[in-house]
């Protein structure tokens, strides 16, 4: 982990921030306005985990907009906290695979200007601005969530990685790892809401609606809610009506026999297969809202 191993393998160089953009002259420190230059460079956003899996987030999406946005207010949040690491190849095959971590990718013209002041017989090759600080080319940003390096981000340029910590900040890394840890499911439920009219006398009716937060088509959707016995709630879709990403379906079932408290939670197992093959299938808890 990088904070073990930082005394040791790494060579260390106090450094601060600030975005710009190739050909917009004046450079100026991050500031809210310069959020949405930054935003608007990023190309991709990916999400990883423990067990090597990545999720590729959908422009425009609800999950894609609020990572993103958490991680920008990290990048104000940071400022005068940053430290140069050696060893992108590190990160890259040893780090990534076995951490979770927000990844931001940037298109080329994206320049972190950091504090480390070059002397200037150094200027002729490494790329400085006009008051001579170390310019470096963004290629990614990285936000560690797990192990000991919760609370880093790690900026790669072309040969060099640099790292920060947000100890005393008003940024907490939290947020961005509650939704980190909601994206892994790819399923969000919207609601379970019951009983609906009209009243039954053989058991109340209650509607699940369910949203797609992966990137991918779902292509089979089940959903089975646990009382005093079990009951499967089915979704129209298939894979010649698959639940895109972003989207929502509900499915409405009379509960013959099961009664049921809204003040009481109850197991909600979610399964189903996504385009690819690939299945899901976990559990979480509920409660009914009152309708």
């Amino acid at each position: 982990m990088l904070k073990k191993l930082k005394h040791s393998l790494f060579l260390f160089v106090c450094v601060g921030l600030s975005i710009s953009t190739v050909g917009c002259g004046k450079q100026k420190d991050t500031t809210a306005d310069e959020i949405q230059k930054l935003k608007e460079q990023v190309e991709t956003v990916t999400v990883g985990y423990e067990d090597g899996t990545t999720i590729l987030l959908i422009e425009d999406s609800a999950q894609y907009e609020e990572i993103l946005n958490e991680c920008l207010e990290a990048i104000i949040s940071i400022n005068e906290h940053l430290t140069l690491i050696w060893g992108v190849d590190y990160v890259e095959e040893k780090w990534k695979p076995t951490n979770k971590y927000v990844q931001l990718d940037f298109d080329s013209s994206t320049e972190l200007v950091t504090k480390m002041l070059v002397q200037e017989e150094e200027r002729y090759h490494i790329p400085t601005n006009l008051k001579g600080f170390r310019v470096l080319s963004l290629r990614t940003i990285i936000f560690p969530l797990s192990g000991d390096d919760k609370g880093l981000i790690m900026l790669n340029g072309a040969d060099s990685v640099y790292y920060g910590w947000w100890e005393n900040t008003e940024w907490s890394y939290l947020g961005l790892e509650q939704l980190v840890n909601e994206l892994r499911n790819p399923i969000k439920i919207l609601s379970v809401r019951g009983p609906l009219e009209p009243i039954n006398p053989g058991g109340p009716i209650v509607e699940i609606t369910l949203e797609n937060t992966s990137a991918s088509n779902i292509t089979s959707l089940n959903a089975t809610l646990a009382l005093t016995i079990e009951f499967n709630f089915e979704f129209d879709v298939s894979p010649s009506n698959p639940l895109l990403p972003g989207k929502s379906i509900s499915s409405r079932l009379t509960l013959i026999g099961g009664g049921f408290s809204t003040d009481v939670s109850y197991p909600l197992q979610l399964e189903g297969i996504f385009e690819d093959g690939t299945i899901f299938d976990y559990t979480e808890q509920v409660q009914i809202i009152e309708h």
